[in-house]
């Protein structure tokens, strides 16, 4: 096999694993380091022919509020295809936001098991009152109670 037809074939290969890493998840928003978890959902919808599976999405805290920097929906259907991720539309709120509506959609005729986590930033006020009952926590004997059952 020749040189040039060998690296053809490497990069043949190549596109084709990143086509299908890149068709695990989608991505909205931009997602900084230091951006947190604030709310996950699990969707799991069995395939129907011929038909688009759809599930909502609704993050809306009553408490301290982030503002939401970007939103994930990770495919964790074992056999990911390009042709198989779901699609996200943003029904209400968004980024920028302090609150979201999704709406998740399969692919016609294909089933849905979709991870949606939304990441945000509180603000430093809020970060430091969390951060400071979470070392209230971890110094006080209440989690050595719920660890021992």
């Amino acid at each position: 096999m020749s040189p040039i037809m060998r690296n053809f074939l490497i990069l043949a290969i190549c596109a084709n694993l990143g086509a299908m890493i890149a068709a695990a998840d989608v991505v909205l928003g931009t997602i900084d380091p230091e951006d947190m978890v604030v709310y996950s959902q699990n969707i799991t919808m069995r395939k129907i022919p011929g038909r688009v599976q759809e599930a909502l999405v609704n993050y809306n805290p009553w408490f301290a509020k982030p503002v939401i920097s970007g939103v994930v929906a990770e495919n964790r259907r074992k056999d990911k295809t390009l042709n198989e991720e779901p699609t996200l539309e943003i029904v209400k709120g968004g980024i920028g936001e302090k609150s979201i509506k999704l709406k998740v959609k399969s692919q016609e005729g294909k089933g849905m098991r979709v991870l949606v986590k939304v990441f945000g930033k509180y603000s430093e006020g809020t970060t430091k009152n969390i951060k400071t009952l979470q070392k209230k926590l971890e110094n006080s004997k209440v989690l050595d109670k719920i660890k021992k059952y």
